[in-house]
Parts: structure tokens; C-alpha cells; sequence
């Protein structure tokens, strides 16, 4: 996945912290009926 230079974090505990106060996410996958979504929040 491209990111932007000015979207780069290097910083692995700011983006823990980030995840474990935004931790609701998408996971896209794909099956032979099309692509889909699942949404999951992680507790």
C-alpha cells in the first residue's frame, strides 16, 4: 500500500496506541462469489 511521506509513522508505540484507542477495522477479502467485508472491533 502507498503512504504519503506526510502520513509515515515510524514510531511503533505512537501507532500501538493508536490501534488500541481506534481499534474498529474493516477486513476485505474476496471468494469466488466476489469481494466482501467483514467488520470487527477488537475489545
Amino acid at each position: 500500500m502507498y503512504i504519503p511521506k506526510a502520513f509515515e509513522v515510524h514510531d511503533q508505540e505512537k501507532l500501538f496506541d493508536f490501534i488500541k484507542n481506534n481499534s474498529f477495522g474493516i477486513l476485505c477479502s474476496q471468494n469466488e462469489n466476489g469481494p466482501f467485508a467483514t467488520h470487527f472491533y477488537l475489545m
